[in-house]
């Protein structure tokens, strides 16, 4: 899902709280992270995150590569800078509050971490980092790292391991009471 599903997820995390009431955790079994998330320190990941978005636009501009990621570089820090000025919390710093907040995510439910060393956005360490921070506040959490697979390319290169990971972690959140 990356950090972009996890955003995702995290509206409509809210947006279930705010239809059933600030007193209602969201009610699921299991919550799968594909590829997030990363680090949330900005500045160590504003690289990974151009390249990213250069990977997906570069195509459409006649100049090298390293341009279109040196305007996605800028943008990002622009972005960055206008949120600061605002006040206002950066999407993913906000998905990974929700997505850790007991009130509103109930620490019963189950977590499976998917990931790879070979990402080239989210970093494993950074990953690892996280879901440690994720176990110290209650969390039940289970990782699977894939082998030299990309960003969210786990999938797509083990397909068997891929699902068959995910469907014991679902047998065994639907065991659960």
């Amino acid at each position: 899902m990356s950090n972009t599903g996890a955003i995702f997820a995290a509206a409509a995390i809210v947006g279930y709280q705010r239809r059933h009431g600030k007193d209602k955790t969201f009610p699921h079994k299991l919550l799968v992270c594909d590829s997030t998330p990363g680090s949330l320190d900005f500045a160590s990941q504003v690289g990974r995150w151009s390249r990213a978005m250069a990977v997906g636009t570069a195509k459409f501009f006649p100049w090298p590569f390293i341009i279109t990621q040196g305007l996605w570089y800028a943008f990002l820090w622009a972005n960055w800078a206008w949120e600061v000025l605002r006040g206002s919390e950066p999407s993913g710093v906000w998905a990974n509050r929700v997505m850790n907040d007991k009130s509103i995510i109930t620490t019963e439910a189950n977590r499976l971490y998917l990931y790879s060393k070979e990402d080239e956005i989210i970093g494993w360490k950074d990953l690892e980092e996280n879901v440690a921070g994720v176990k110290q506040l209650g969390y039940s959490v289970e990782l699977e790292m894939f082998e030299g697979s990309p960003h969210v390319g786990h999938m797509r290169l083990h397909p068997e391991q891929y699902w068959n990971r995910i469907s014991g972690c679902w047998k065994q959140a639907m065991a659960q009471k």
